[in-house]
């Protein structure tokens, strides 16, 4: 943020072309003007739901997801650590409900050395939606009997450390959802830019791994979502390198930016949807799927 003036605390209500550029006004009646607008606000985009009134929501795959992050001793970490001393998951074969287990930290990185040694680990459970009865229910107190209930088919030790996770401990429900890059008015003076332009569902990947709260968000898919932000950025950096040159306009250059972002993303949001899916269709999940197929398209 060094040498830009960050204006804080400001969220906008609606943006118009003017003969210069585009004008932006906010919700607390402020507004400046600009050459371009730049969405980059995010999977749920406020500049993408203005641009794409009636297309700019989220699709909510079938799949539910709730978790919560838990404190284990030493005794109850070890058959899980047996397992893996950091993560793993996999599908149920008969339910297709699908367990996320990761070491957060441990007893010399949260400084519990001692008489009172603990552990921090994340426990996610994910779920195809097949009737209402696998809808998320309401409280917290049913949110973690649904996980107890999903964990009760389970392997005994991974049944265990579902079942023991402690009345009172905090559920989060994630709404897994994306947006594969629909085309939105093109004028040159508005465009959007990583997750606002493709928001894919969550991932496993570590890169894309983020915290929300308490808890470490994290979801079978194919972990693309940040290196196509990146992507995103460096190429429109590009393209306004050669506006400022002079040697492209700054519509053209918009569209060039776009038709290669589109192609390349809205491929991959799919794909990352497939993905998910796959991941909780343990029957049919094979070498072909789409949780394992190449990260990059074949023209």
């Amino acid at each position: 943020m060094d040498g830009i003036n960050v204006q804080w605390n400001k969220s906008i209500a609606a943006f118009e072309g003017t003969p210069s550029g585009v004008k932006v006004v906010f919700e607390d009646g402020t507004n400046t003007e600009g050459r371009l607008l730049v969405g980059a606000d995010g999977s749920t985009s406020k500049v993408r739901r203005i641009l794409c009134p009636e297309t700019g929501f989220l699709y909510q795959l079938p799949i539910r997801f709730l978790g919560a992050t838990v404190r284990l001793t030493p005794a109850e970490m070890a058959p899980l650590r047996a397992l893996d001393p950091l993560l793993f998951q996999g599908c149920h074969p008969e339910t297709s409900t699908y367990l996320w287990f990761a070491t957060l930290d441990t007893p010399e990185v949260n400084g519990s050395r001692g008489d009172s040694e603990y552990y921090s680990a994340q426990l996610n459970i994910s779920w195809p939606v097949k009737s209402p009865a696998d809808e998320v229910p309401a409280t917290n107190v049913e949110k973690l009997q649904k996980m107890k209930d999903l964990a009760d088919v389970f392997e005994p030790r991974l049944k265990k450390a579902v079942q023991n996770i402690p009345e009172g401990t905090e559920i989060v429900e994630i709404k897994l959802a994306d947006w594969p890059c629909l085309k939105w008015p093109f004028d040159g003076k508005a465009t959007l830019l990583g997750d606002a332009a493709h928001a894919m569902t969550m991932c496993e990947c570590d890169c894309s791994q983020v915290r929300l709260g308490p808890l470490l968000i994290s979801v079978p898919d194919r972990g693309e979502a940040a290196n196509h932000g990146i992507t995103d950025a460096r190429l429109l950096h590009d393209q306004l390198v050669e506006v400022s040159l002079g040697n492209i306009s700054q519509l053209n250059a918009i569209e060039k930016y776009e038709t290669e972002m589109r192609d390349r993303t809205s491929w991959a949001v799919l794909m990352s949807r497939q993905a998910c899916l796959d991941a909780h269709d343990f029957k049919n999940l094979n070498k072909e799927s789409a949780i394992l197929a190449r990260r990059t398209r074949q023209n």
